[in-house]
C-alpha cells in the first residue's frame, strides 16, 4: 500500500530561472514541500550546459529552494533519493513542463511494443491506484509559466544563456 509520494522536478537547469521556481512552487502546493525535490546533475558540456552542480545549487538557493536540490547522475531516475525508500510504500511523481511535453515529449505513456504499460503513467488518471516506484512512475504536467525578458523574448534556458553572454545588462522582468 502506498503511504508516501515523492515528487521530483528533474532537469538540466542551465540555468534555473524564475519560471522554474514558479513551476516548483506549483509542485510543492500539489504534493507538500517536504516530499518535493529539484533533481539535477553535475554534467558540464559547453555551450548548452555551462553550470556545474554547485553553481546550479547556488542559483537555485537565490530562490529560497537550496534545501530542496539533490544531485543525481540521472535526474529522471533520482536513485539518490529513492534508494533509501521502500518501493512497496512509495510512489514517484515526476514533473515535466507543459511546453516541454508539447514541443519535445520526453515521456510516452503509450504501451510498450509487447503491449505492457510503459513505466511512466499519468498521475491524475491513476491517483487513486498508485503503484510503487519499482513498478511505475507518474507524470504531472506543470502549467506553463510565461515570463518575458525584454529584448530577448520568453524566459527559457536558451534565452537566459544568451542574455548572460550579452554585453549589456539583463533587464529585470
Amino acid at each position: 500500500m502506498i503511504t508516501n509520494v515523492i515528487a521530483i522536478y528533474p532537469g538540466r537547469f542551465q540555468p534555473f530561472g524564475k519560471h522554474h521556481a514558479a513551476a516548483f512552487k506549483w509542485l510543492e502546493k500539489k504534493f507538500g514541500g517536504q516530499n518535493c525535490y529539484i533533481v539535477t546533475s553535475d554534467k558540464v558540456e559547453l555551450p548548452k550546459s555551462p553550470f556545474n552542480f554547485k553553481e546550479k545549487h547556488d542559483i537555485i538557493s537565490h530562490y529560497g529552494l537550496g534545501d530542496r536540490v539533490v544531485q543525481s547522475k540521472n535526474p529522471y531516475k533520482a536513485e539518490e533519493i529513492l534508494n533509501s525508500l521502500d518501493p512497496e510504500k512509495t510512489a514517484l511523481v515526476v514533473m515535466v513542463g507543459a511546453k516541454d511535453m508539447q514541443e519535445d515529449p520526453r515521456f510516452a505513456m503509450k504501451p510498450k511494443k509487447d503491449g505492457s504499460p510503459s513505466y511512466y503513467q499519468d498521475f491524475e488518471k491513476n491517483r487513486t491506484n498508485l503503484k510503487g516506484f519499482d513498478k511505475h512512475g507518474y507524470l504531472v504536467v506543470a502549467p506553463h509559466v510565461h515570463i518575458n525578458i525584454p529584448g530577448y523574448g520568453e524566459m527559457s534556458g536558451t534565452t537566459l544563456r544568451k542574455s548572460l553572454g550579452a554585453n549589456k545588462p539583463l533587464p529585470v522582468p
